[in-house]
């Protein structure tokens, strides 16, 4: 796992951070847990990642810390879609809809922070079919997991698809 050492994460100018936030515990909710474990095993430069866990708003400190370029905070979150859909997110989605969530402080909260050291927050939801405690995460959300992943190394997230806006 990198860190910004000179402006530079794995050989590259610093891009940003991935900090994702869930529970390995709870099938399709460890989304975004299992993209922090790919990009420490696989990492993409310019980038490194943070594991949140269940309590994201923990590594606040550090995310302030570090200032990044860019900020990409991924989960699983419940927007009434196909499992495995993926969504650009933005605070307000978080705090006007119930959307599912295993952390101790709202996500819009966590945001709300990020925001006063981060000017580019690039927030992605993935649709978790099965949230139960020990059922393995499903093939839907592990290819989510591999597209946002694969956004993340081109550091392109245009083609993504804003919540409220499909077609």
């Amino acid at each position: 796992m990198g860190r910004v050492v000179d402006g530079r994460v794995n050989g590259a100018p610093f891009a940003g951070i991935v900090l994702t936030a869930g529970s390995v515990l709870r099938a399709d909710d460890a989304a975004g847990p299992v993209l922090s474990k790919k990009m420490e095993d696989a990492p993409i430069a310019g980038w490194y990642t943070i594991d949140g866990g269940q309590t994201p708003e923990d590594d606040i400190i550090e995310v302030k810390r570090e200032r990044p370029p860019r900020l990409v905070l991924v989960d699983a979150a419940d927007m009434a879609l196909p499992v495995g859909a993926i969504r650009l997110l933005d605070k307000r989605d978080v705090a006007r809809k119930s959307m599912f969530t295993t952390h101790s402080l709202p996500l819009s909260i966590l945001i709300e922070e990020i925001e006063q050291s981060c000017d580019d927050i690039v927030f992605f939801g993935i649709q978790p079919g099965d949230t139960e405690f020990y059922n393995p995460m499903s093939p839907e959300v592990f290819d989510a997991v591999d597209a946002v992943y694969d956004a993340v190394a081109a550091n392109d997230f245009s083609h993504f698809v804003r919540l409220g806006q499909e077609q």
